[in-house]
């Protein structure tokens, strides 16, 4: 692949995140419009109120938290590339384009080998995370826990750090597209993590760092020119791609549908309103709700289709990916194939001889 192939293929991508990260939005507002605007309306909150005022269900309440981590990574970043990375490479013989950019796969796969660690240890800790039916168990009292308060924090912080490093460093021809996309995922990830969606975002986010820390993988294996162990790290990454994005994406739709059905014996009926403020307007009528036996819980039709739509819109972008990644895959293995005959055919020469 030239190097203007990889450019068309980053602009390419990188505009289609912009747009399915559009449509996620869309959906989200959809599902639940109401708690939407109360989530992008929590940080004004947090920020403006005195201390002791803000409910410990709003995520957004510590923003101290937020500016140390994002300073953290934006501090960081520099001296584990610069400092460290590119300089232990350069002893090791490397050029400084290949160094650099090795550096900076390092990073990538540091920092998200790091946040994915941290959300395995949620899951660890609360293995049922991943149950769909949790969205509305104890549905409206139970309140988000410190741990993945602190796990969405370091999230927002972190895209907050791509952005501004996206501004700081020179910029490319996909600027516009991945920076719009980086600033809808954080309007996303505010949004869903202040309303009972905060669950399936976590979701998202573990499947997406164990596939950016195994692309990072598989991306420095290419640039080392390790053709073979590239072509079955490739095939492993897309088996481990699909399993996690298709499959459970595939299944954690398919089981919220099954156990929030739209009508049937019903204690309580999600009509939106999903937020964790306990503030919002609609509270109190929903507390008298809050022991629901589970299986008694009902989704409305627009809650059901404005989630539905997520999946549906994730689902795209995955696809998109994932036909990627089988096109480089097919490509590094038609030239390990054509690098063995070159090979084989210069050890006949040579024995002809």
């Amino acid at each position: 692949m030239t190097v203007s192939d990889q450019v068309n293929v980053r602009q390419f991508i990188a505009s289609h995140q912009l747009e399915f990260s559009l449509l996620v939005l869309v959906a989200h507002v959809l599902a639940d419009k109401h708690a939407f605007v109360a989530a992008l309306q929590a940080p004004v909150r947090c920020w403006g109120s005195e201390k002791g005022t803000v409910h410990p269900r709003d995520v957004l309440d510590d923003w101290g938290f937020l500016a140390v981590f994002c300073f953290g990574f934006t501090l960081a970043r520099p001296l584990v590339t610069d400092h460290l990375l590119q300089l232990t490479l350069r002893k090791y013989g490397f050029g400084p384009q290949d160094s650099s950019h090795l550096a900076a796969l390092g990073w990538k796969a540091t920092s998200r080998g790091i946040m994915m660690l941290y959300a395995l240890g949620l899951w660890y800790n609360t293995p049922g995370l991943l149950n769909p039916q949790q969205l509305f168990q104890d549905w409206p009292q139970s309140q988000i826990t410190h741990p993945m308060q602190c796990f969405f924090l370091l999230r927002i912080a972190f895209y907050l750090h791509q952005c501004l490093i996206m501004v700081i460093e020179p910029i490319k021809d996909d600027f516009i597209d991945k920076f719009l996309h980086h600033v809808l995922t954080c309007t996303v990830v505010v949004a869903c993590c202040n309303s009972r969606a905060y669950i399936l975002l976590y979701g998202i986010l573990l499947t997406a760092d164990l596939a950016d820390f195994l692309l990072a993988f598989v991306q420095i294996q290419r640039c080392l020119k390790y053709q073979k162990s590239l072509r079955n790290s490739l095939i492993i990454f897309i088996v481990i791609w699909v399993l996690t994005r298709h499959v459970t994406f595939g299944y954690l739709h398919w089981t919220l549908h099954r156990l929030l059905p739209v009508s049937g014996d019903c204690e309580a009926v999600v009509t939106g309103r999903m937020m964790l403020d306990p503030g919002a307007s609609g509270w109190g009528s929903l507390a008298s709700q809050a022991q629901v036996t589970p299986g008694a819980v009902c989704l409305s039709r627009n809650v059901k289709l404005g989630l539905s739509g997520i999946s549906i819109a994730l689902q795209g972008l995955f696809t998109i990916w994932t036909r990627d990644f089988i096109r480089v895959a097919l490509q590094v293995h038609n030239q390990c194939r054509a690098g063995e005959a070159r090979r084989k055919a210069a050890r006949k020469g040579t024995s002809s001889f």
